[in-house]
């Protein structure tokens, strides 16, 4: 009964409130001393246009100077203080903020209606029409394997099983106040901001309540209830296909998830299960590091006067479409069984989902595949689930690199010919695995790029294939936020970097009669440096 109790506590203390703009509502830097002073300038000028006295119209002038420095003074104030040094680390914030300053009101793009197979669906009928088609969307259309055909890639199992050892107040505190604070509402309508300042108070129940999970290896249900909006890719409104999901899942959910994370985490590290070629959601392993690995191979070759070809692997809905009975089995061979594999089977199969619209709620329905984005356990278990793609592989110059479902492949030689072969041999390997774990590769936004330090174009005489369709060949790749060019040259990525640093340049110059000299600096290493 704690979630209840919780809930109708804060419904008490933080009720909607329907608040109507007005008309004649003040700057905030405007204080109630500012406020009176203004007043007193008008009513100075209504006694000059009254006497039309010389005298009057001085005085007005030097308590209408006065005060106008005085704003200008608490402008410049109420801006320092808006941007802290702390807020410098958060790019959301600082954008947040900048809207505010110029009053900017972004466009939503929500559809009024949608077409599907030419009826038009509005209002609460969309809402619902939006859930089946992401319930289903996330839902394999194959009929799934035995287990064993996805297993068969998975190394010895490993013989030591993780315990959960309990948790206590002091790493529910630490935890809950590590995570981020977030103006979204929850199915629960509830935000993760004011439950941290009331954390002492509950977290003896918290800590209660998690590690009765621990102990019978169950995910509480009202944790598992995600509240979806939808979010519009481009394209025509009217068109279901052009919107994603983002899920918002209940604010007690996500220290739960950490507390499983860190232990899962530590058991996987402990006993090395992980890939090398895994640079995402791990320790000491960052996007950087994938970006430096890629680069250190690709001009190794260079300099041994190598070609090297690249495949950017892209799958489709990844996060969505992973299978719980696959995952179930492979997370066994990691060790993690008994308590702890019940509790992320109950994790994983008895989740729900609704989405909103303005005002309007669909039904909730459940979810039968994939692990919730945005969550924190959600990128562990891909990781874990699609770890043994690299045993595919049995050639020790092919390089994977892999952060999360962004997975490249590497093959450096001097024929192009032979690379080219055995990069569709591989490919096949893959599509094998893919099909396998019931995953899917989107051919056409999975690209190849051949590295070569000369600018004079490689002849291929046949095509890269990937499950029948000819994979394209480009000359230059965005890849974890970097463009490489087929030369490795940086042309590419700094045209890329000019073009975002105009647009923040236009927007500092916007600002520069706005913010004070000290705030301007502050933005400027924030967004540019």
């Amino acid at each position: 009964h704690f979630l209840d109790t919780y809930i109708g506590i804060y419904n008490k203390h933080f009720p909607f409130k329907i608040l109507k703009p007005s008309r004649h509502s003040r700057k905030p830097w405007v204080t109630p001393k500012l406020l009176t002073m203004i007043h007193t300038k008008n009513n100075l000028y209504g006694r000059f246009l009254k006497s039309r006295d010389n005298v009057a119209l001085e005085v007005f002038k030097k308590y209408r100077n006065q005060l106008t420095a005085m704003l200008k003074q608490a402008k410049k104030l109420y801006y320092v203080h808006m941007f802290s040094v702390d807020d410098m680390r958060r790019a959301d914030i600082i954008w947040r903020k900048l809207r505010c300053v110029v009053n900017y009101k972004p466009q939503t793009a929500t559809p009024l209606e949608l077409n599907i197979n030419n009826t038009r669906v509005s209002e609460s009928d969309m809402t619902n029409a939006f859930n089946e088609h992401f319930v289903k969307s996330s839902t394999s259309s194959v009929s799934t394997p035995l287990a064993s055909n996805a297993i068969e890639y998975m190394p010895v199992p490993l013989p030591n099983s993780i315990f959960l050892f309990p948790t206590d107040i002091t790493e529910v505190q630490n935890i809950f106040m590590s995570l981020k604070n977030s103006n979204s509402l929850d199915a629960y309508n509830m935000q993760i901001k004011p439950a941290k300042f009331v954390l002492d108070i509950q977290a003896p129940y918290l800590t209660h309540i998690f590690n009765l999970a621990f102990e019978t290896g169950e995910f509480p249900a009202k944790m598992q209830l995600a509240k979806v909006s939808v979010l519009h890719k481009g394209g025509e409104l009217g068109n279901i296909n052009n919107f994603r999901p983002l899920s918002i899942l209940p604010v007690f959910s996500k220290p739960l998830e950490k507390l499983i994370s860190v232990r899962i985490t530590s058991h996987l590290e402990k006993y090395s299960f992980i890939t090398e070629s895994q640079f995402g959601f791990r320790q000491n392993r960052s996007t950087e590091f994938a970006l430096l690995k890629q680069k250190e191979l690709i001009l190794k070759a260079l300099d041994n006067r190598l070609l090297t070809i690249g495949i950017f692997l892209d799958f489709s809905k990844a996060f969505g479409t992973i299978n719980h009975d696959i995952l179930l089995a492979k997370l066994t061979y990691f060790g993690i069984r008994g308590n702890t594999l019940m509790l992320l089977k109950s994790y994983l199969q008895h989740r729900t989902q609704f989405v909103v619209i303005s005002n309007f709620k669909s039904h909730i329905l459940n979810i039968t595949s994939g692990v919730p984005q945005g969550s924190i356990l959600g990128p562990l278990l891909f990781t874990i689930y699609i770890n043994d793609i690299v045993n595919v592989n049995r050639d020790p110059d092919i390089e994977f690199i892999i952060y999360a479902d962004d997975t490249s492949i590497f093959f450096p030689g001097r024929d192009i010919n032979t690379l080219v072969a055995k990069c569709n041999n591989l490919l096949d390997k893959i599509n094998r695995w893919t099909t396998s774990n019931l995953l899917k590769l989107n051919s056409q936004k999975t690209k190849a790029i051949i590295f070569s330090s000369s600018n004079i174009p490689v002849v291929i005489s046949s095509p890269v294939v990937l499950n029948n369709e000819e994979i394209e060949f480009v000359d230059k790749i965005k890849t974890l936020g970097i463009w490489f060019t087929k030369t490795m040259s940086w042309t590419a990525h700094v045209d890329y970097i000019l073009s975002k640093l105009s647009k923040t340049v236009g927007l500092l110059i916007k600002f520069k009669s706005l913010l004070p000299q000290s705030v301007k600096l502050l933005l400027y290493s924030s967004l540019v440096y």
